[in-house]
């Protein structure tokens, strides 16, 4: 995970902590509002990571990844694959 990842995250911890904060008005909609924001940002995250990862293919890796989805494999699935490889 890299620092921007980091950073999404401690976002989406602190809105999810936020969510449990007794003093509001309507406590019902503040959670649902914060539960969402904490997944728009962990979604941001991860689109973030899947860019990078696309960024930083040679021109080889790149066209592999296109003939193995134009073969039928999710394009999504390829790049979370690199993703994961490159985060351990």
């Amino acid at each position: 995970m890299n620092a921007t990842q980091r950073l999404f995250e401690q976002y989406a911890y602190t809105l999810d902590a936020l969510a449990d904060e007794p003093e509001c008005v309507d406590p019902e909609s503040k959670r649902r509002l914060m539960r969402a924001c904490a997944y728009g940002m962990r979604a941001a995250a991860k689109g973030y990571a899947r860019y990078e990862a696309l960024r930083l293919c040679d021109v080889g890796a790149f066209a592999d990844l296109h003939a193995r989805n134009v073969a039928g494999e999710r394009f999504d699935d390829l790049v979370d694959a690199i993703v994961a490889q490159k985060s351990n």
